[in-house]
């Protein structure tokens, strides 16, 4: 009885160590996945007395010392760093600035292969340089989208295209949704469809109103609890039926029905379908 406890006991104090060296294991582990990996070739190492960052290359070559709060993913030979009192800037593959650490925000946008620059109120495009792309500037702006981005001027907002010039005056106190066609504002409880085009009214006067990506086609609600379809006369395309309505993709748009839980697909009709896809 006595060999069995002892053996027991050897195998406990066994297992606890072998426990203890996977728990150490485990936080080594969980320390490394601190660097992270910025493409070809860079990472951000991060150190664990500091807690900022620096730029190190993958065979260990250290660029910068850890004094960034952030550092960007590797795009076109630079990365974005942020300093911990919030200035943003742009350095090289050699750590040098390309943009100095002054900016309020910078933000890479691939849609126009550029970088949306906030500085003293001011936000436009530039390039990896600092160079200004457009001779004018806004309040703020938003990364592009089917050509078009949100700007404001003070508490209005509106659109431009991706040389900077306006395409919908900064009128409205919210820009919810739009496409290359329409775009959808806030004003004051309810939502309205304008065409970008000429700025002309298409329908408006409901609680909720989004765009369902079909053309003359928008989900709507007057109360917020029943969903429809209508279209730019204000008429009922698809009865106001669902608890929730979706946009359509590929035709389809997964709805749930009033009273039920189960969310199912229906055509531009409003026929129920089973569509072979997912979503």
């Amino acid at each position: 009885m006595k060999l069995a406890t002892v053996f027991t006991l050897l195998c406990l104090i066994g297992h606890l160590a072998f426990a203890q060296e996977e728990e150490t294991i485990s936080i080594d582990e969980l320390e490394v996945t601190n660097d992270i990996e910025l493409g070809a070739g860079y990472i951000a190492y991060h150190d664990s007395t500091s807690f900022s960052y620096g730029l190190k290359t993958d065979d260990g070559r250290v660029l910068t010392q850890p004094i960034y709060s952030s550092v960007g993913e590797y795009i076109d030979g630079t990365f974005v760093v942020v300093t911990e009192d919030y200035k943003y800037g742009i350095i090289d593959t050699t750590a040098n600035f390309t943009v100095p650490l002054e900016y309020d925000e910078l933000l890479f946008d691939p849609a126009v292969n550029a970088y949306i620059y906030s500085k003293d109120g001011q936000a436009g495009l530039m390039d990896k340089q600092g160079k200004k792309l457009w001779n004018v500037s806004y309040s703020s702006l938003a990364p592009f989208i089917d050509g078009y981005g949100v700007y404001s001027e003070g508490d209005k907002y509106g659109l431009v295209d991706q040389s900077g010039k306006v395409v919908v005056p900064a009128a409205y106190e919210s820009i919810m949704q739009f496409d290359k066609k329409y775009y959808v504002v806030l004003d004051g409880s309810n939502m309205q469809v304008y065409t970008i085009k000429d700025q002309k009214l298409v329908v408006g006067d409901f609680q909720y109103l989004f765009l369902a990506y079909v053309d003359d086609l928008f989900v709507a609600s007057r109360d917020g609890v029943s969903y429809g379809y209508i279209n730019g006369k204000g008429e009922t395309v698809i009865p106001f039926n669902y608890s929730f309505a979706g946009q359509f993709v590929d035709g389809y748009a997964n709805v749930v029905k009033t009273g039920e839980e189960e969310m199912i697909y229906i055509n531009q009709k409003g026929e129920e379908v089973k569509p072979n896809v997912n979503y």
